[in-house]
């Protein structure tokens, strides 16, 4: 048998019911009163430096020194072109992954020379992701990540043509050298571009800040480099890229250090030696 049990009503209770069924009376009133707040933002930035084909220009980058000479984050060591090494906040870019149009640059030819040679003349874009690596920034880039995009043919022709070329001569009076660069680009199809370029460049020793010459930095180099394009869709593109450098010089065994002589003067310019006066 059930037997049932009486309530008895709380003044407390019978306010909060009163007040929240109040305010949910007065949200259903005006609820179609305000207008709709969209919130927008910008995603987080995924690109720390970001050089462009203009600007690479206006620096007449002829190495990788000059491609990140205004960057304090990105440092390149070594003199010559062979010994260049590229050091993104310390770290070197054999701790980075480095790209070229998606390619990584994982191998070297020996750890005392520079792992990287590009021609800037080449250069469309230049991005530099330091710091500890994204997920995004592939494997290996525990200390960042460096992408260079190359030009395609549409990139160097100007609207409405189909086909182009252009002629480049410089003189470098540090090495007493010179470097001249001829280019062919256009639309084979509506679809498929062409891109060929070929560079020679011959530089004497180049001389340091002290006015002395660094024996055995000079070189003669030679470059050439084809890419193909296709466009499959407005988003979709599918690239085919050949890179070849002939490098011809005599190097040192460790190019990117001084030579013993020179490394012992530098040495014996720091060693103070103790006057008589002292020694008594």
């Amino acid at each position: 048998m059930y037997q049932g049990r009486s309530f008895k009503n709380s003044p407390l209770a019978l306010a909060i019911c009163a007040a929240l069924l109040s305010q949910t009376a007065i949200a259903d009133d005006h609820s179609d009163a305000h207008e709709t707040v969209v919130v927008t933002g910008n995603p987080l930035a995924t690109t720390d430096v970001s050089i462009d084909a203009s600007q690479l220009e206006e620096r007449q980058a002829n190495d990788l020194n000059d491609i990140f000479r205004t960057d304090p984050e990105v440092a390149v060591g070594g003199g010559s072109g062979v010994s260049q090494k590229i050091y993104v906040r310390g770290l070197e870019n054999t701790l980075l992954n480095v790209s070229i149009d998606g390619a990584v640059q994982s191998g070297n030819i020996y750890h005392h020379q520079g792992s990287l040679s590009i021609e800037p003349d080449i250069l469309q874009q230049v991005e530099v992701i330091a710091g500890a690596g994204r997920a995004t920034d592939g494997a290996g880039a525990l200390g960042g990540a460096i992408r260079f995009e190359t030009k395609d043919a549409e990139d160097m022709l100007m609207p409405g043509e189909r086909f182009g070329g252009s002629v480049k001569a410089g003189y470098y009076s540090n090495t007493e050298g010179y470097k001249t660069t001829v280019s062919g680009y256009g639309l084979i199809t509506d679809n498929v571009s062409a891109l060929a370029t070929l560079s020679y460049s011959d530089l004497d020793d180049y001389e340091d800040g002290d006015g002395e010459k660094q024996d055995h930095t000079g070189a003669e180099n030679k470059v050439g480099y084809l890419k193909v394009v296709g466009n499959i869709t407005d988003s979709q593109k599918l690239s085919l890229s050949y890179d070849s450098r002939e490098d011809e010089a005599y190097r040192y065994h460790r190019p990117q250090w001084l030579r013993a002589r020179k490394t012992a003067q530098s040495i014996r310019k720091w060693i103070v030696k103790p006057s008589p006066q002292s020694m008594s």
